[in-house]
């Protein structure tokens, strides 16, 4: 019976198979060859197949009942993802199965014994918080919830934070958010940033730089990042609005260290609103670059090299002669000497800063 419901899987895809292109080809193979793994019974290959039968992917018909099924019979197998997924399921209810207490906590905890870091936050949250019918267990909820911690299990770091802070330790509840940002979980960032506000109004520009970067990462947090320094970088003001000398950094930024640190803020800012991580915004992205490369960083200087290449009236004056192409208010058009409209001017920094292509400018801005 089970061989005839492969092969009736496969008769719906093979029409694929004959028809479609090279790479529509090669998909459609490996299809062919999860389904023959799953009739093998590996674990593995069944969770999978289940998967794609739960959402009605690779132009399989979605089919819950099977789905369920595999899943079932992975977690029989003590396949962990399987396991928890099935306790996950049953915690929430889904159009798998009915939410039922019991069945989450049997299918959770076996995963979380398995060694499963998933389960270890699921396990630790669903002990802390029960649903109904499941008692509560404070120790051992944070017991799971440090081994997920200790996994890198961004949710769990979040918690135990959030706990320490009721339990007014705010130094752990420092470390756990932070941990939490730069494992990619922002929903820490409200309760970091509440914790942090005093610390982040009083740091340099260099050390708000090397905070920001511990969240710009693909794995972390980068628009927190971004958030962090469009709020609290020396040199800028609060209600984002320009200050006197401000290009020059004088009062907040006066170090070098600093004014290299506020000019990389800057091209941060600028790159982040030009590639839309803090949302997309290409006049601001170019009015940041200028001020960027104005304070001396040398990826913001070839970037505006390149588009002004492209775009050499950027920065020119309207027709009115009040506003400018770049920026509503006009504030930047008067400042621009003539040496500043000419691309090889700023190409010219980025070379003796040792940035010379594309590559090496964006690098030095993307998330790492």
């Amino acid at each position: 019976m089970k061989r005839l419901l492969y092969i009736a899987l496969l008769l719906l895809i093979l029409p694929a198979i004959a028809f479609s292109r090279q790479d529509d080809s090669i998909t459609s193979r490996r299809l062919i060859s999860l389904m023959e793994a799953a009739e093998r019974h590996e674990p593995k290959a069944l969770y999978t197949l289940a998967s794609l039968l739960e959402e009605g992917r690779e132009g399989l018909a979605r089919d819950t009942a099977e789905a369920l099924r595999l899943y079932r019979e992975a977690a029989d197998s003590l396949y962990a993802p399987a396991m928890s997924y099935l306790g996950y399921s049953y915690m929430k209810g889904n159009s798998l199965v009915e939410a039922d207490a019991d069945s989450a906590l049997y299918w959770t905890q076996r995963a979380a014994e398995a060694g499963y870091p998933a389960a270890f936050n699921n396990l630790g949250w669903m002990l802390l918080n029960p649903p109904s019918g499941i008692k509560k267990d404070e120790r051992k909820a944070l017991y799971w919830l440090g081994k997920a911690a200790d996994a890198g299990n961004g949710p769990a770091l979040s918690t135990l934070g959030e706990i320490a802070l009721e339990k007014g330790d705010t130094v752990a509840a420092t470390a756990d958010l932070r941990k939490a940002l730069e494992h990619g979980f922002t929903p820490a960032s409200a309760s970091y940033e509440e914790l942090m506000a005093d610390s982040l109004q009083r740091m340099s520009a260099a050390d708000l730089l090397t905070e920001a970067q511990r969240f710009y990462t693909r794995k972390g947090a980068p628009a927190f990042a971004l958030t962090l320094l469009e709020k609290y970088l020396p040199g800028e003001t609060r209600d984002g609005s320009d200050e006197s000398d401000q290009l020059d950094c004088a009062d907040r930024a006066a170090s070098a260290v600093d004014r290299a640190a506020y000019g990389r803020g800057l091209a941060m800012l600028a790159f982040g609103h030009a590639q839309g991580i803090i949302g997309y915004d290409y006049d601001l992205a170019n009015e940041l670059f200028y001020r960027a490369a104005k304070a001396g960083d040398p990826a913001a200087a070839f970037i505006l090299a390149e588009t002004l290449e492209m775009q050499p009236d950027l920065f020119a004056p309207s027709e009115s002669g009040k506003k400018d192409r770049l920026s509503e208010s006009g504030q930047y058009a008067d400042r621009l000497s003539e040496e500043e409209r000419v691309p090889e001017y700023w190409r010219e920094k980025a070379r003796l800063a040792g940035v010379t292509t594309a590559r090496e400018a964006i690098s030095l801005l993307s998330p790492h």
